[in-house]
């Protein structure tokens, strides 16, 4: 598949460089598509296995509806067989073993466990609200308001956690730990897998910022995402409004994605930190002010930008380890119609970015970015993209003179 980055229009008038991004929401997170052959519904949540190849989604309406796929979601099947009964709010977490799919859902404030693909199903007892699992599908996390608990044998055996919360999430090898309590005001971390716990990032009592509403972590244990629902009587530009955060050092320090303001309610990142994701409904009643929307990152955090089809009512993404894979579904609402399902298969182009440099142009990009090459064209109408012959200045960098109408883009051939 063919994949190129971000085109830029270049206009030099003095030290005064305009940059006008052309293709950046069809090359973040890759090229989305509405998957095809599945009902037009509301869905309330779907998860993907580590490399991407097994997924899950669930219907948002009663009664709950599984969808699955073996193939990065090219093709479906509806699970009737022996799925358990769905009510109230439901998760669900998918991972890949080596006998299929393992699958996870919370039934009836409960986890049920697959381990053939849904096509049967056992209950552990154990009461939750929300799942997580490790990609090999080793380590699960159960967690709810009443606390949490954790199984290191594949959901066979569960231990209570000593201090855990209404969010749980854990690494790949269940070494460290992250939560948020039934205040959803504070986020605390483990190193040891849950023995101790240190507090990470507080808010306000009075804060209204609303609360924390979901919690991830990257494979490797490093990045931490999470997300506030704000405030819906106020300014959707101020500081009230809801916040994307995210943190690369386990909570050490954390940074926001200040270019959106939305009521957040879920976020995703990839095993190695670098591809994240966030959603939001929005607020039923003001879709101008608070949209619904997706945003991806696909360099740890430093860069944001919108998913497909802007303004609609997203509730949940997922990402494959690697990051290759991106799976959205889009609940709707009254203002904000339904969608149904998308799918970004392929990893995003790496970012292209410009700055003026004396009398002239400075692009910088992840280099050497294996296939990719730099690109220009004189013009976006009919455009003849011959590829860039300068030598790199520096690893990452290449200065070229200033010249009028110019376009730049990485490409894949």
């Amino acid at each position: 598949m063919k994949r190129t980055s971000a085109s830029f229009r270049l206009a030099l008038t003095g030290l005064i460089l305009t940059a006008i991004l052309q293709t950046a929401s069809a090359q973040i997170g890759g090229l989305w598509s509405s998957i095809t052959g599945l009902p037009t519904n509301t869905w309330r949540c779907c998860a993907c296995s580590s490399n991407g190849l097994y997924c899950a989604a669930l219907t948002y309406a009663l009664p709950t509806t599984l969808y699955v796929s073996s193939n990065s979601g090219t093709t479906w099947t509806q699970l009737t067989n022996s799925f358990p009964i769905i009510s109230g709010n439901e998760l669900v977490a998918v991972a890949t073993t080596t006998s299929g799919a393992m699958i996870g859902v919370v039934s009836n404030a409960q986890v049920s466990l697959s381990t053939n693909s849904g096509a049967t199903w056992v209950s552990t007892g154990v009461a939750a609200a929300d799942i997580s699992c490790s990609p090999n599908a080793q380590i699960w996390l159960a967690s709810g308001r009443s606390g949490a608990e954790i199984s290191t044998n594949y959901g066979v055996t569960w231990k209570s956690l000593s201090q855990a919360g209404y969010k749980s999430v854990c690494s790949s090898d269940g070494t460290r730990l992250a939560y948020f309590d039934t205040s959803q005001l504070t986020i605390w971390t483990s190193l040891d897998s849950g023995s101790t716990w240190t507090q990470s990032f507080a808010l306000d009592a009075d804060s209204s910022q609303g609360g924390w509403t979901d919690i991830a972590i990257s494979g490797d244990g490093k990045t931490l995402v999470a997300s506030t629902i704000g405030d819906s009587t106020a300014d959707p530009k101020n500081t009230t409004a809801g916040r994307v955060y995210y943190s690369t050092n386990f909570g050490t320090n954390w940074n926001t994605a200040d270019t959106y303001f939305a009521a957040w309610e879920s976020v995703a990142v990839s095993a190695d930190g670098q591809t994240m994701t966030a959603c939001s409904v929005g607020y039923g009643g003001d879709p101008d002010n608070f949209p619904g929307m997706l945003i991806v990152s696909t360099d740890g955090g430093t860069n944001w930008a919108p998913g497909p089809l802007g303004n609609q009512a997203w509730r949940q993404a997922c990402v494959s380890s690697d990051g290759s894979t991106v799976l959205a579904v889009n609940s709707g609402n009254v203002e904000l119609p339904c969608r149904g399902l998308f799918s970004s298969s392929g990893a995003s182009a790496p970012f292209l970015s410009i700055s003026a440099v004396g009398g002239g142009v400075q692009l910088t990009w992840p280099y050497p970015e294996a296939g990719y090459l730099l690109q220009q064209s004189p013009s976006l109408n009919s455009p003849v993209w011959t590829t860039v012959s300068n030598t790199p200045a520096a690893v990452n960098q290449i200065v070229l003179p200033t010249t009028n109408n110019t376009f730049y883009r990485l490409a894949n051939p």
